[in-house]
């Protein structure tokens, strides 16, 4: 074994020479079993360690990880042992020849890890020198036979999937599973606080097998190893990476709190591997040159020098159990690997015989469900007794209260293959690791087997200590599978976007992303919807729709100023906007709601007790301190189309609010007070990045005060019309709901609330396209306005009548998550007709009526509307006592206001509603007839054959025309 202590890289040693080394190795073992000593073998063991371990020192970079491994593995498997007989200390003691036979395991698997790695690094040498001796060997290690070349052939046909910009949406969908991993992990270290660590193993593993959205977090977890082991893979070490890493590190933090201690240090190790090979710098050079082994050798010898002292200390002690040294004492706790190989000897009648331990991967993941059988997790007697972990099948049989408290001996890769096929199985593994390791050490390559490389150094490296083919679970694993599909499909998604933003123009490109920010904002609320009732209750879920729905209100505290301005400035360029006029504007509005606010909670203080409506008032106090003054800016942007600055500011509001208040729930918190203070905070963020985005609105401006004068009242003037529209808009569905609060009580508010709620947010998209088409509509002279009209008319019919279909897979989603909620079922597939006209005025009426300036009719109409609502709402209620009915009166009355307001339009513009409007009324009237007298599948085949004839009647809709007439409005 001497030949393989070579301390430079310029001598060679021929194959022959090595396969002779591997036969004197095993005759040497074999030689040393003749004689029966058991030190003798274990000396021979730490002969062949120490010797290869200097010659891949003596590699430098490129046997890093292979150093990593066998550091490892004599620390978890030697260094134990080693300690035992130079100090001659025995304290769990087993047969001799147990001892024995665990260091004949220990030889043959050191020999066969060897050997495989030489003859891959002699193949490698000899087909870079361009011969041809074991090239097939090593063309199948490094993946170049030839029937992988021909599959790459075959995808190289695919040049469209290589042309994906894998990299942004590997980034994008990295930092998505980062913050969910925040939430997984917080939500661990709360339960582990509160139960203890190993509570982890055993109480946590149970109940996360009945919680869907736990078992989600824990797929998107899984996840992020993958999608970090690409990003290290792809990265260089610039800021943009370093951002990225932190992330990760503070991931590691967190698992380190829940006593997950392997995946923290193993996680710290590949981001070591990482810079030392990343970084061009002091780093690399350290390790090419022979200072490296030097250093190395000086801890070998420090190292020595300790064990020389502690026995020669322990020789003239007593015989005690403990070292003075902090490295003897470590080597010895961490040596626990060595005592599974002796307990898996000593108790292998224990075990059951059906399982293969050594072959675990066919009892989890895509392996499991193909062949049929559960996958069981956890310290459970049933994992013990019938799964595939060698470690807790082993405690279990000697030590089960330790077993069902989440205790364990662990397990090791050379235990787990005796156990199956003895020795054996033993070199068969461990040539298959040396294969491993060597082309491991290849990392820095090429980035798409780096990948590979990254994810599974962890679980090669830990296998002294851990499972023999964890790494073949890890990289079939479903998790793994659907994180390359959403790649992928993200990338591709990417791709098609910019091909179709690039045909339809630079407005189509902001009313996409327009709809996109709205479509978070829907995602959101959705979420909460969906999520809040299950895990506040009911009764705080009331609460927090009641907060929702005030602080709603208290958005319309705006003066007219915000809404005066959009209409004034509609159509500007941002440098046509007097910043000057409207930095006065926004600091009048933000000291008119400080002083609101100061009055407000006055109030409060001496009318009010301390319960939960003060507390709910003041929270929607603060919430219109930070929510005014924003609207204001971001109308400013919406009249510039400064789309893309607007969407940056409701994204990081939305993400903000659905990521704190997952922090908050994961802690176990179930208040609603904590949601709505995740509410304020993400509001004064979106504030705090608008101000941010928005400085030319800061500065103290020199205008006077006749002229500050004359521009607010003037903004107050016109928009106040609008500001009374869109709050009597609002009071039509919050008049019946208030009705139902007073005459059937909070629950039914609760749950009429939920209904409400969805329906509001389909409508926000109604609200996304009208920010982009009133600025360019603005552009286009008052004759075009029929035009356009006629145009976007019929294809937005065509879709608003497609969307009724939604109502039935939607209902029966919350049927299945939500049972208790049925009856809100039913009162939103009334609204659903309510939905198509309020999304239709939104879109069409309301804008053209901005355009236009007929904001007078605009109020007008919506107060007759709320007045309708209210008598309507109120004499239902107390005389019929019917609160379905009730809620229909919200479907009449947005239907009459989109009726009254498009023949207003047809005064002043020369359009043609009624073919539309007929179908429109059609369809949400037998929407409502289904809802509430057919069965759910008749209804369903009977809506379909509404729309089908819908579809018939008008086949010539051009749906690409409205893309087509703002693309050249651009």
């Amino acid at each position: 074994m001497v030949c393989y202590l070579k301390l430079s890289n310029k001598v060679d040693l021929p194959l022959r020479i090595r396969l002779i080394a591997f036969i004197v190795a095993f005759s040497v073992l074999f030689l040393f079993l003749a004689f029966n000593s058991d030190a003798l073998i274990f000396g021979f063991v730490l002969a062949i360690w120490i010797s290869w371990l200097g010659y891949l020192i003596s590699l430098g970079k490129s046997g890093m990880v292979s150093v990593i491994f066998y550091l490892f593995f004599g620390a978890v498997l030697l260094g134990r042992e080693t300690i035992d007989l130079t100090f001659n200390l025995r304290i769990n003691d087993f047969p001799q020849h147990v001892n024995k036979w665990v260091y004949v395991e220990l030889a043959s698997c050191l020999i066969a890890m060897i050997f495989s790695y030489s003859i891959l690094q002699y193949a490698g040498k000899e087909k870079r020198k361009g011969g041809n001796c074991y090239h097939i060997v090593h063309d199948f290690l490094r993946f170049r036979n030839r029937d992988f070349a021909r599959f790459e052939l075959n995808l190289g046909r695919l040049k469209y999937l290589y042309q994906l910009d894998i990299r942004s949406s590997l980034v994008y969908l990295f930092i998505f599973l980062l913050m969910v991993s925040y939430l997984k992990k917080s939500y661990e270290i709360s339960y582990v606080l509160q139960n203890g660590y190993l509570s982890l193993y055993t109480e946590f593993a149970k109940s996360s097998a009945d919680q869907p959205w736990l078992i989600l977090l824990t797929k998107c977890e899984q996840m992020l190893q993958l999608s970090f082991s690409s990003i290290l893979a792809f990265s260089k070490v610039n800021k943009k990476s370093l951002l990225l890493i932190g992330g990760y590190v503070i991931y590691l933090a967190l698992t380190l709190l829940t006593g997950q201690r392997f995946n923290a240090t193993v996680g710290l190790l590949i981001l070591v591997i990482f810079f030392i090979l990343k970084c061009n710098h002091v780093i690399i050079k350290f390790f090419q040159q022979r200072t490296f082994t030097a250093c190395s050798l000086l801890v070998l010898g420090i190292i020595s020098a300790i064990l020389i002292l502690e026995f020669v200390e322990h020789s003239r002690g007593t015989g005690r159990d403990t070292f003075t040294s902090p490295v003897l004492n470590l080597l010895y706790q961490q040596g626990v690997s060595i005592m599974v190989l002796k307990r898996e000897l000593l108790y292998h009648d224990h075990l059951n015989q059906d399982i293969y331990y050594s072959l675990s991967f066919l009892y989890y993941g895509i392996f499991a469900r193909f062949r049929g059988i559960p996958v069981l997790h956890g310290n459970t007697v049933e994992n013990a007794l019938n799964g595939a972990s060698l470690s807790r099948a082993l405690t279990y049989a000697l030590d089960k209260p330790l077993y069902l408290r989440g205790g364990g001996y662990g397990s090791s890769f050379i235990a787990e293959a005796h156990a199956d096929f003895g020795l054996i199985g033993v070199i068969i593994i461990a040539f298959l690791y040396g294969a491993l390791l060597y082309w491991l050490d290849g990392i820095g390559c090429s980035a798409r087997q780096d990948i590979l490389r990254y994810l599974l150094i962890p679980l090669i490296i830990w296998a002294p200590r851990g499972e023999a083919t964890g790494f073949v679970t890890t990289l079939f694993q479903p998790a793994n599978l659907l994180f390359i599909a959403l790649l992928l499909a993200f990338a591709l998604v990417s791709k098609v976007s910019q091909w179709f933003t690039s045909f339809i123009g630079a407005t189509m490109k902001k009313l996409l992303l327009s709809v996109a920010v709205n479509f978070i904002s829907l995602v959101t609320m959705g979420l909460l919807t969906l999520v809040l009732p299950g895990i506040l209750g009911h009764t705080e879920y009331s609460w927090w729709q009641v907060y929702v729905m005030w602080s709603i209100y208290g958005g319309y505290l705006t003066l007219g100023l915000t809404d005066g301005a959009y209409l004034m400035y509609g159509g500007f360029s941002q440098e046509n906007v007097p910043s000057k006029l409207i930095s006065v504007q926004l600091k009048s509005l933000i000291g008119f709601h400080l002083i609101f606010s100061i009055f407000a909670i006055a109030i409060m203080i001496w009318w009010k007790p301390l319960d939960t409506w003060y507390w709910l008032v003041i929270c929607v106090v603060f919430s219109n301190l930070f929510y005014v003054p924003r609207l204001l800016l971001t109308a400013m942007m919406q009249t510039t189309s400064s789309i893309v600055d607007f969407s940056k500011i409701i994204i990081l509001e939305k993400l903000v609010y659905l990521f704190g208040a997952a922090a908050i729930l994961t802690t176990g918190y179930r208040g609603f007070i904590g949601i709505i203070f995740m509410d304020l905070f993400s509001k004064a963020v979106g504030f705090s990045y608008s101000l941010y985005l928005s400085k030319e609105f800061l500065s103290w401006s020199d205008v006077s005060f006749s002229e500050l004068k004359s521009e607010i009242f003037k903004s107050m003037s016109i928009g106040l019309y609008v500001v009374v529209a869109n709050f009597c808009s609002l009071l039509i569905n919050g008049i019946v709901r208030m009705v139902i609060h007073y005459h059937w009580g909070l629950a039914a508010f609760g749950y009429i609330s939920f209904s409400f709620t969805i329906a509001n947010l389909v409508i926000t998209f109604g609200q996304a396209i009208s920010i982009v088409i009133f600025p360019y509509l603005k552009r286009f002279d008052i004759e075009s306005y029929s035009l356009i009209y006629n145009k976007i008319s019929a294809p937005l019919t065509l879709f608003l009548t497609l969307s009724l279909l939604c109502y039935f897979p939607l209902s029966l989603f919350i049927g299945l998550y939500l049972p208790e909620y049925k009856f809100p079922v039913i009162v939103l597939g009334i609204l659903f007709p309510m939905m198509l006209f309020e999304a239709r005025y939104r879109v069409l009426d309301m804008t053209y009526l901005k355009a236009l300036r007929m904001e007078r009719f605009l109020m007008v109409n919506n107060i007759l509307s709320v007045l309708i609502a209210l008598a309507l709402s109120t004499s239902i209620a107390y005389y019929f006592n019917n609160i379905v009915y009730t809620v229909l009166v919200i479907t009449i009355v947005t239907a009459w206001r989109c009726l009254s307001s498009e023949i207003a339009l047809r005064s002043r513009i020369d359009i043609y509603p009624y073919r539309d409007l007929f179908i429109s009324v059609i369809g949400s009237s037998l929407m409502c007839i289904v809802v509430l007298k057919f069965h759910f599948i008749s209804g369903g085949l009977l809506m379909l054959l509404y729309v089908i004839v819908v579809l018939l009647i008008r086949p010539r809709i051009d749906v690409s025309r409205p893309l087509l007439i703002f693309s050249k409005g651009a």
